[in-house]
């Protein structure tokens, strides 16, 4: 069996993956001295209800090398394909490989994702798909490094002040982004964050994704997955604007910490 391992960013429910046989490691976000596994030691809902009320933005680390040695070590006998968000987002991907060339294993694949969030979350699925086609982790690992080119995530922000917060939007900048009511439009290009569009209003900023959607909708595969900011309503107002059927899943510590509450996602794959 080909075992496959992700991180927690990839924002799908834990208990879910384990029970296909995926491996979830979990990044670490921490509210001043109290830090905390995403996901296992602190829920989504427990996260955004600390982030209102923190006055300063938790901080987030990446998975280090040995994380991984403990994890690859667990499975000495099988094949792995290991998943991770953006290399260019996170170190997680370079300590995966640095974990695997200290092994001097040669069967475990790392895949870099160029994604994150619901956008990981797919590239997951359609591993956990594709594992039961072929015949060895070197091919999955193949498939899953063509199909990520393919993987469209696009979110909206209902709100600036963790961008000020975390420095990522100067606050001169941001000040006035927040009295024009300036929700961003952002997507990921080679594993960067791109911003796309920026609307007074969310109304605005959900019209662009929908505009986006249905350019590719006559290309895309048939799995659609949504994502929130702790905001169940948010996401279905999305979902019911596109008018497709999909997964609502919530956006988790990692990814939440700089996107805050209140934004929304879609995420889907464009047929090769």
């Amino acid at each position: 069996m080909i075992r496959i391992i992700t991180d927690s960013t990839c924002d799908l429910p834990i208990q879910d993956l384990e029970l296909e046989g995926v491996s979830v490691l979990s990044l670490t976000v921490q509210f001043g001295e109290e830090q905390y596994k995403d996901k296992r030691e602190l829920s989504n809902e427990d996260f955004y209800e600390k982030l209102k009320n923190s006055e300063v933005l938790p901080t987030t680390s990446l998975l280090n090398p040995q994380d991984f040695l403990d994890c690859f070590e667990q499975f000495p006998e099988e094949e792995l394909v290991v998943i991770t968000l953006s290399g260019v987002l996170s170190g997680t991907y370079q300590s995966a490989c640095i974990a695997k060339q200290t092994l001097e294993r040669d069967n475990i694949y790392i895949v870099d994702s160029k994604s994150t969030s619901i956008g990981l979350g797919l590239l997951v699925q359609k591993a956990i798909q594709h594992r039961k086609e072929v015949n060895n982790a070197k091919e999955l690992a193949e498939i899953l490094t063509k199909e990520r080119e393919n993987i469209r995530i696009v979110a909206a922000i209902d709100t600036l002040e963790y961008l000020i917060k975390g420095g990522r939007l100067g606050k001169t900048a941001g000040a006035l982004g927040k009295v024009l009511q300036l929700k961003p439009v952002i997507t990921l290009e080679e594993g960067k964050i791109v911003v796309i569009g920026k609307h007074r209003g969310m109304k605005r900023a959900l019209n662009e994704i929908l505009a986006m959607f249905e350019r590719d909708l006559d290309h895309m595969d048939s799995v659609v997955l949504f994502a929130h900011g702790s905001d169940l309503s948010a996401g279905m107002q999305l979902q019911t604007l596109l008018t497709h059927e999909g997964q609502q899943y919530c956006i988790g510590s990692v990814v939440g910490t700089h996107v805050g509450p209140g934004a929304v996602a879609v995420a889907y794959l464009l047929k090769g």
